[in-house]
């Protein structure tokens, strides 16, 4: 359960350098050519994606029914899960292009 914002930052950069380490990985295995590693990394990518937009959500019901903690990161949590949607909307675009 996340207690706090900072929690959930903390989450979000958590995930987002597992993110950083698949793409990396994703890079190596296109050099080495191996295609089911790379459908692979890329579910794993997708999944780690879908996991940020579950934690920002969970927050946001988690605070639902707190003013004061609404009105303080209500906005903040907008931006956050904005971010996260585009981020897969172009990923998936991506991955047609493949």
């Amino acid at each position: 359960m996340i207690h706090n914002f900072k929690e959930l930052l903390i989450l979000i950069n958590h995930c987002e350098n597992q993110i950083n380490d698949i793409q990396s990985d994703i890079k190596y295995a296109e050099w080495k050519s191996d295609y089911k590693r790379i459908a692979q990394l890329e579910a794993e990518l997708l999944l780690l994606r879908i996991r940020i937009l579950e934690y920002i959500s969970a927050y946001k019901t988690r605070i639902k029914n707190n003013y004061l903690e609404t009105r303080i990161f209500g906005s903040k949590l907008r931006v956050l899960e904005n971010h996260y949607q585009i981020l897969n909307v172009s990923y998936e675009r991506n991955n047609l292009l493949r």
